[in-house]
């Protein structure tokens, strides 16, 4: 309906365009349709009649068709031709493409939109080649060849014999009228999909408004209810009694003038439509047959007339002026003041505002519906007759903004909305406190915002309005349209009734250059009354946690906590008992660590520090650690030997003592057989021999008894002595037991044919009994007692040489008797000792875990460090030519910091026309060392004049009760530094008039969502919020780059500096591996000489850096993009699907409700690092990379106590962080070989 003229870029031909919207009582669209008129074109020259002079085109949909459709397609079903010279309706102007000095002229791009559109719009495929085999008809019907006329017509589906009996110009015109028809009933078929039940009368409809786009041949009657007494409103008001100003004479004639011209066109009209045209048609071949109905049966569909719209109406007027008389110029945005003024005069503009200066009322009512509907806002008990005197005196309102008719009561637009505004406030329907982010992104917040927003001003927005109202009588119910219009500044109501604006201000002091931040949107502040209050549920996991925490902190009274503590707030005192909990916890595992290490091996193997072997105890030969071993026992004598013991002639001095020391000495202490084997030796004559080879020191040999020791000054005399003395004596000086291993014990025997066997885990040492009964044989009866052991023992000592004999020895060939006085005789003189049990699985499991914990993280380091190790230099990325966001959140910092953070962006080598500035300063602060709020430094330093005064705009924020709401400025501008100038954007958070302690300050996650949002809704084409419009409006048109083209955002902190290769090596990674989300670099330090404190922490950088992300690099995974040096894909590089601004990904991290530590510490202390889980959460199988050729700088602390304090948040949002993580069973691997065990190891770490 629009066409290339060379007037204007798309003049329009139709006699009327119109959208009309359906609105429920809250004041949501219900239902949306498209209205045209019945015959849609006020002229079809252009399309009958191009003219021949250049930059003339008909309409640009028949360029759309030739350009979308493919040479296979052309031959099958549409029968294009392959020139547009060869169609009579186009070539006349020989323009076929759009001029060079059209903006973005791709004629290409502008017709796959527009069949994207089509079937975006529910447009099948079927219904698509109708209207495209329409298109090529009616082109081949402007032909004079008769086969292309008959071709023409056989696909528009019109027979031989219709077509013949009408001229081909009656054709063309009848097929594109119904065509457009048809696609319009298309339009609104698939826009009825879209509208709301009316479920238990919810979704009544209660107003209608409708936005008509008019032609100019309907100035006149846009003039006329302006200027003519006797129609629309002013009839109105007359016929009520009120005075109305009278017009001016020229303008009446002028008006009379158009009414004649138009009616003199009207009846020379081109070419009329061919009478009931669709009935003509073929029904089976023809699209144009088949139109649908637009609504829904149960509904009356009216004719759509731009006269009648206006002449019925409340309208409200929107003059859209060019700028210029031709369309080059409005290309190139050329200003004509000649041209604009004759258009300003052609509308009668200055007698226009003239008029409605002396009376201009937009809503009246019946008096008993006025004082009804605002009784809340009313004096009591008022009349009709007070109404004037209340309005004039109370209200101070003029004669202009209310009036009282004989019948009626009159207000302007302005009152009406105050009136309603206090209403929503009084309701607590205030939009500014209602949760649902659709219907706060269609509140506005100020007079400010109304006045200077060329998107949001209701009059600018709308060209026309018809509004079906909802109250009988003639009552014009205006509720369904209040959600729609423009909030005004907060009125309160005083005791008075009077509704006087607040004049809350802020604290701050006044400072010169303030760019107009002191001055915010209002507020709206009201009773609770009909406030819905939402309470949310508990989850499972925190009923479960608070349960433990208040098991474990009940002796705790609150009341201490509360007076003594000073915690006079209970979610810091549940805080607190969440903390000793904690602490608790991370004392035990502790605990168990050291336990498992130090004493688990001890508990479970408890004699492991008791028993030695031989060549262990050989070790102790000192004069100062002195041990030796008899009959399987460990004794230490190194207090003992040095003493003299003997009360023999025998001087036992320290030096002979040491021959003995780490020696086996049981051969030396030989106990009376008689009393070892009571019941197998009586004859005190009987003793062992023992191998002197062995126990060479014969002084040392300690036998005893009457018999071997025949003098009796000695107490060896006595056969008691072994047990009676030496026994107790030598107890004092027990250390242990003798072990030795199977092995051992098998290879030692064989070796040197020693007699040593096991029985029952004890070690025996027979070889001096076979040495004896070697030289007393049994064969001759005076010897035969020194062979005391039965033959059948005595095999078992034989075969079993050097293993275990338990299982012989406890069978059947020895009778218990036996059994019992040879273990008793073992036990007392042939015990060597027990098998070692140190080797077996109860002494070494804690050591294996151990070893096994140990060797994971070597590994775990060993890979780490592999990762860090780099070959070769770095690489030259290529240039890239991607559109990148770079967002830097402002708070306190110094002027110094934040100038290197945006000299580094705007020196960056990356095309300064694909990157832009986004500076979100978080509220008007005073950082320290400033001597004002630190928006008014930014803005200082960017050079923005201190004039630029733009209204505060309400958004929502991440913020509880009241702070969900707060308000931002944008500036904009270009910034230059070194020759490189990039354009830039400043939200500044201003806040609410109420909050004085840190306006606007939402915190640095308050900044990412707005971000988020923002371009959340771009991508979805939702409902924005004042400041996500204004946001919108200044990338769009006065940077000039629709935000839907931006596919990165790079994150830089204030206080960082990045180097100048670095968005390009970020950038350029990403475009290599589009599954990469997200990507970091190496972070330094800009001070790491500054200060000791600073120098210990270049290597913890380096660390953090090289070895942990490089490692978590190398599987995708990196736990922790920093928020000081990031970059995130907006969307996947293929499908164009959201990643950073998905929906699920700023539902988690917007949550408000912050109410327990773990949140505090996800969303309060590490929100950068619960991003990036967030990331790996919802897009598993997207890569999170570091690179360590992307370098910046930051700032460290520089006093141990700032450096503690950081510590201190950083590792507490760590570890909540890895908790989260450790939930996540998506992450690359299994078990403790995945990245799930590593974060398990960075945990209990």
């Amino acid at each position: 309906m629009t066409a290339l003229t060379p007037q204007n870029l798309s003049t329009r031909f139709h006699d009327g365009l119109g959208v009309k919207f359906e609105l429920n009582a809250r004041g949501d669209i219900v239902s949306t349709r498209i209205l045209v008129p019945e015959n849609p074109f006020s002229s079809l020259d252009q399309l009958l009649n191009l003219p021949s002079k250049e930059s003339n085109r008909v309409f640009d949909v028949f360029y759309h068709l030739l350009l979308n459709e493919s040479s296979e397609t052309r031959g099958t079903y549409l029968s294009l031709k392959s020139s547009p010279d060869q169609y009579d309706l186009l070539k006349k102007s020989g323009t076929y493409k759009l001029p060079d000095w059209v903006n973005f002229s791709d004629d290409y791009a502008l017709a796959k939109d527009w069949s994207d559109a089509l079937r975006q719009c529910g447009f099948k495929a079927s219904t698509l080649r109708g209207v495209l085999s329409t298109l090529s008809g009616i082109l081949l019907l402007g032909n004079r060849d008769p086969n292309d006329i008959a071709e023409g017509a056989s696909l528009i589906g019109i027979d031989p014999k219709t077509q013949s009996r009408y001229a081909p110009r009656e054709l063309i015109v009848s097929s594109y009228i119904a065509l457009v028809k048809n696609v319009v009933s298309e339009l609104n078929a698939f826009l009825a999909k879209l509208d709301k039940p009316n479920d238990n009368n919810e979704n009544e409809v209660v107003s209608v408004v409708t936005i008509a786009e008019c032609a100019d041949d309907h100035r006149k009657d846009v003039l006329r209810n302006v200027f003519d007494n006797s129609i629309g409103i002013n009839q109105e008001l007359f016929d009520d009694g009120l005075s109305i100003p009278k017009s001016p004479v020229a303008v009446t004639r002028a008006i009379q003038k158009m009414s004649t011209q138009t009616t003199n066109n009207s009846v020379t009209r081109t070419v009329a439509m061919i009478p009931n045209f669709e009935d003509i048609l073929d029904s089976s071949l023809s699209y144009l047959s088949s139109r649908k109905p637009s609504i829904s049966p149960d509904e009356e569909e009216s004719a759509f007339e731009i006269a009648d719209l206006i002449a019925r109406n409340r309208i409200w007027v929107a003059l859209n002026l060019t700028s210029c008389g031709d369309a080059a110029g409005l290309a190139a945005d050329r200003w004509s003041s000649s041209v604009v003024s004759a258009q300003v005069r052609e509308f009668f503009v200055t007698e226009w505002a003239q008029k409605r200066r002396q009376i201009d009322f937009t809503a009246d009512f019946e008096p008993y519906e006025f004082i009804e509907r605002y009784s809340a806002l009313l004096p009591p008990n008022i009349t009709f007759s007070d109404l004037e005197h209340w309005a004039i005196h109370d209200k101070r309102w003029g004669h202009n903004d209310f009036a009282k008719g004989s019948k009626r009561i009159w207000i302007s637009e302005s009152v009406w909305r105050d009136l309603e505004l206090g209403l929503d406030g009084l309701s607590g329907n205030s939009p500014y406190v209602n949760d649902s982010t659709d219907t706060f992104g269609q509140s506005y917040p100020s007079d400010e915002y109304v006045a200077s927003n060329p998107f949001d001003q209701t009059e600018r927005l709308l060209p026309m309005q018809n509004v079906d109202h909802g109250y009988n009588n003639g009552s014009h119910d205006m509720t369904g349209y209040n959600k729609e219009l423009n909030r005004a500044p907060q009125y309160q109501q005083t005791p008075g009734g009077d509704m006087d604006p607040s004049d809350d201000e802020l604290d701050d002091a006044d400072f010169d250059n303030d760019y107009g931040l002191k001055e915010r949107g209002g507020d709206i502040e009201h009773n609770t009354a009909g406030r819905i209050t939402k309470i949310e549920k508990m989850t499972t996991e925190r009923r479960v946690w608070v349960f433990f925490v208040w098991l474990f902190t009940f002796w705790i009274p609150s009341p201490f906590l509360k007076y003594i503590m000073r915690m006079k707030r209970p979610e810091i005192r549940m805080a607190w008992r969440e903390k000793l909990l904690l602490c608790f916890i991370i004392f035990l595992i502790n605990a168990g660590i050291i336990f498992y290490m130090i004493f688990l091996g001890k508990f479970v193997c408890s004699d492991y520090d008791k028993v030695w072997n031989s060549k262990e105890i050989a070790t102790h030969q000192g004069e100062n650690d002195f041990y030796v071993s008899i009959h399987g026992n460990v004794y230490d004598l190194t207090k003992f030997y040095k003493i003299q013991h003997s009360d023999s002639s025998i001087q036992t001095t320290p030096s002979r003592m040491l021959e003995f020391a780490g020696q086996d000495l049981s051969d030396y202490f030989p106990p009376p057989l008689t009393v070892a084997c009571p019941a197998l030796v009586t004859d005190v004559s009987i003793s062992l021999s023992y191998n002197e080879t062995k126990s060479p020191i014969s002084s040392g040999l300690h036998n005893s008894g009457a018999y071997l020791v025949p003098a009796n000054n000695t107490a060896l005399h006595k056969y008691t002595w072994y047990n009676s003395v030496f026994q107790p004596k030598i107890k004092n000086y027990y250390k242990g037991r003798v072990v030795a291993k199977r092995n051992d014990l098998l290879k030692t025997a064989q070796a040197n044919n020693q007699y040593t066997f096991i029985l029952n885990n004890q070690i025996y040492d027979v070889t001096n009994y076979f040495l004896t009964t070697a030289i007393y044989p049994d064969n001759d009866p005076v010897t035969k007692p020194w062979n005391f052991f039965s033959d059948t023992v005595v095999n078992m000592f034989v075969n079993g040489q050097g293993q275990d004999i338990t299982e012989q020895f406890n069978g059947d060939q020895l009778d218990a008797l036996t059994r019992q006085n040879t273990l008793q005789c073992l036990n007392n003189a042939f015990r060597a000792g027990e098998v070692d049990f140190r080797d077996s699985v109860r002494c070494q499991v804690a050591n294996v875990i151990l070893l096994v914990f140990a060797g994971i993280l070597t590994s775990v380091t060993l890979v780490k460090f592999l990762a860090s190790i780099r070959f070769g230099s770095k690489r030259v990325p290529s240039p890239q030519d991607k559109f990148v966001l770079c967002q830097i959140p402002i708070y306190t910092e110094s002027e110094t910091d934040f100038r290197l953070a945006v000299d580094s962006l705007t020196n960056l080598k990356y095309d300064n026309r694909r990157k832009l500035l986004l500076l979100v300063c978080d509220g008007m602060i005073v950082g320290a060392g400033n001597d004002k709020p630190t928006p008014n430094i930014v803005l200082d330093m960017l050079g923005v004049d201190e004039r630029v005064n733009p209204p505060a705009l309400a958004y929502e924020s991440i913020g509880e009760g009241a702070n969900q709401l707060n308000f931002a400025k944008v500036y904009s501008g270009l910034y230059e530094n070194e020759g490189n100038v990039v354009p830039f954007i400043v939200v500044v958070k201003v806040g609410r008039p109420q909050e004085t302690s840190k306006p606007g300050n939402r915190g640095k996650r308050d900044s990412q969502i707005m971000i988020m949002r923002f371009l959340n809704k771009v991508h979805y084409q939702k409902p924005m919020s004042p400041l996500e419009l204004e946001l919108f409006h200044h990338m769009t048109n006065i940077i000039g780059v629709d935000p839907e083209l931006y596919e990165y955002i790079f994150m830089v902190d204030a206080d960082t500096s990045v180097a100048e290769d670095s968005l390009t090596r970020l950038v350029s990674a990403c475009a290599n591996d589009s599954r990469i989300a997200g990507i970091c670099g190496e972070t330094g330090l800009q001070n790491e000489e500054k200060s000791w404190t600073t120098m210990i922490q270049v290597y913890e950088y380096f660390i953090s850096h090289h070895l942990t992300k490089q490692f978590e690099s190398l599987f995708g995974s990196v736990t922790c993009l920093p928020g000081c040096f990031s970059l995130y894909r907006l969307k996947t590089a293929k499908k164009y699907a959201p990643l950073f601004i998905s929906n699920e990904v700023i539902r988690d991290y917007s949550i408000i409700n912050v109410d327990t530590l773990h949140k505090k510490n996800l969303f309060s202390l590490g929100e950068d690092r619960y991003l990036t889980t967030l990331m790996s959460k919802y897009f598993p199988k997207m890569k999170y990379s570091f690179i360590p050729d992307a370098y910046c700088q930051t700032a460290a602390p520089e006093d141990f106590s700032v450096l503690l304090s950081q510590r201190r948040r950083w590792i507490n949002s760590t570890v909540h962080n890895l908790m989260e993580l450790l939930r996540l069973n998506t992450m690359c691997g299994f078990g403790f070989f995945s990245m799930r065990g590593v974060v398990f190891i960075d945990l209990i770490g």
